[in-house]
């Protein structure tokens, strides 16, 4: 049986719905007990699911920092590896656990 999974998000939090599917099922895993251990890995454009101040509600879409926030309830450590930015966590603009900034 598996007991951790990590799960890598790729993709912008709306427009598509790929992050929050992805965000979705690491929180259904470690929600019904199948593991024990769930982790998010935001990069490139799955960096923006992090940024603190979205409306979903305007664009009549569910919120993915309230999964983020469900995920982090359950022990998940959410991780924010930014190419691009200085680490936005120093600007309370970020809802990861952890910002990892690697210049390219």
């Amino acid at each position: 049986m598996v007991k951790s999974l990590i799960t890598i998000i790729l993709k912008p939090p709306y427009g598509s719905e790929d992050s929050f599917a992805g965000m979705m099922f690491a929180l259904s895993q470690i929600a019904s007990g199948i593991i024990e251990k769930s982790d998010v890995i935001l990069i490139h454009d799955g960096v923006y699911n992090a940024k603190s101040g979205q409306k979903p509600e305007e664009l009549g879409m569910p919120s993915i920092v309230d999964v983020i926030n469900n995920l982090s309830a359950f022990g998940c450590k959410i991780y924010c590896i930014n190419y691009k930015w200085k680490c936005c966590l120093r600007y309370s603009r970020c809802n990861a656990i952890y910002c990892l900034v690697s210049p390219i």
